[in-house]
C-alpha cells in the first residue's frame, strides 16, 4: 500500500504556483503570516519563502478515520479535480480570455476553492443546522437526517446510510461530503453578477491569500455586518495567478481588460480585508515578491499588529 498522505492542501498546489515569479511550482513564493504573533514563540518569522507544496495545507483535513473506503479517498478525489482545474486557469491566464463554454467551470472552481477552506467548517455546521433544525452535533447522528443528505447529494438513501453509518467520525464525513451542495447553492450567486478578468498592464502583480475569494464592501458602505455572496453590493475578487484576477463590483475603477497599478492595489487590497473578516485562523498572503502594493493607510497596510512589511505607496 501507498503511503497515506497526511498532509491535505487546501489550495492547489498547481494554482499557487502561478503566484511564483516564473508560475512553476518548482519556483518559490513568498508567505507572509497574518495570524497574531505565537505567544509560545513571539520571534517567529513573519515573512518566508517556500515552495507552493510546503504551503496552504492542513493535516488530515479530508481524512476519515474508519470506513469501507480508503481512507485517503476524498484526498484523492480533490487531486483530480485540482489538476483539471489547474489546467483551465493556466490556459485562462496565458490566452488572458476565458472561452464562453468554460466560464462556468472556472466559477465553480472558485466556488470549490472556497467551500473546502478549513475555515469554511464554521460555516458548514451552521449551513447543516439551517437545513435539519438541530445541532450539527445531533443532525450528523441522527440516521433520519441522512435523508436530507442523500436529496443533496442527489444519492440513493441506502447507498447513505452503508457509506455515513459505517464511519466513526461522522462530523469529519459530514463536513466532507457537504462540500458538494454548498458549492452547488453557491454557484447560482457567482454567475448572476457581472464579471471582469482583470490583466495587468505592468510588471505590479495580484497576490493570492489563504482564503483566495474576497468578499467585502464597497468603501463607505454603511453596514456593521460582514458581506456576503448574496449582498448584491459586495465586492467579489478571486485573483488567477500573479497578473490576472476575477471581479465583480468594483464597477468604472479600472477594471476593464487591461488594469493600471492602482487596480491592481484595489483588488490586493480586497483580498487583504477579507481574509481579515473570514480566516484569521489562516491568515498567510502569498506573493512573487516580499512586497506588492496594496490601497490602505497612506499607502501602508496595518493587520492586527503584525511585524509585517510596509508595501510600497499606489501613488508613487
Amino acid at each position: 500500500m501507498r503511503p497515506i498522505p497526511r498532509q491535505h492542501h487546501y489550495l492547489p498546489v498547481g494554482y499557487l504556483s502561478g503566484f511564483t515569479p516564473s508560475g512553476r511550482r518548482s519556483n518559490r513564493l513568498w508567505v507572509h503570516d497574518l495570524r497574531p504573533p505565537s505567544r509560545r514563540d513571539p520571534g517567529q518569522p513573519r515573512i518566508w519563502q517556500s515552495l507552493p507544496r510546503e504551503v496552504a495545507h492542513q493535516r488530515d483535513l479530508y481524512m476519515v478515520a474508519s470506513g469501507p473506503t480508503l481512507p485517503y479517498l476524498f484526498e484523492d478525489e480533490l487531486m483530480k479535480r485540482d489538476d483539471v482545474d489547474a489546467k483551465l486557469v493556466r490556459e485562462v491566464c496565458r490566452s488572458r480570455q476565458c472561452p464562453r463554454d468554460r466560464f462556468d467551470d472556472l466559477l465553480e472552481f472558485v466556488a470549490l476553492t472556497y467551500t473546502r477552506l478549513p475555515s469554511m467548517r464554521a460555516h458548514m455546521t451552521c449551513w447543516v443546522k439551517q437545513h435539519t433544525g438541530l445541532p450539527f452535533e445531533e443532525a450528523v447522528q441522527d440516521p433520519e437526517n441522512w435523508r436530507w443528505l442523500a436529496e443533496c447529494l442527489g444519492q440513493p438513501l441506502p447507498a447513505i446510510f452503508a457509506l455515513v453509518g459505517t464511519y466513526a467520525e461522522k462530523n469529519q464525513l459530514w463536513h466532507t461530503l457537504v462540500i458538494d451542495p454548498l458549492i452547488r447553492s453557491m454557484l447560482p450567486l457567482l454567475k448572476s453578477r457581472e464579471w471582469s478578468l482583470c490583466v495587468s498592464q505592468s510588471e505590479d502583480y495580484f497576490v493570492c491569500s489563504s482564503s483566495p475569494l474576497g468578499i467585502t464592501w464597497s468603501v463607505g458602505h454603511p453596514s456593521n455586518k460582514n458581506p456576503t455572496l448574496g449582498d448584491e453590493q459586495a465586492i467579489l475578487t478571486f485573483p488567477l495567478c500573479r497578473y490576472m484576477a476575477l471581479v465583480a463590483g468594483l464597477g468604472e475603477k479600472g477594471c476593464g481588460r487591461y488594469v493600471s497599478r492602482n487596480a491592481v492595489a484595489e483588488v490586493n487590497n480586497q483580498t487583504l480585508l477579507s481574509l481579515r473578516t473570514h480566516a484569521v485562523r489562516h491568515g498567510f498572503v502569498f506573493a512573487p515578491a516580499r512586497e506588492f502594493y496594496c490601497m490602505g493607510n497612506e499607502g501602508l497596510l496595518e493587520v492586527s499588529g503584525a511585524d509585517f512589511a510596509l508595501v510600497k505607496d499606489p501613488g508613487r
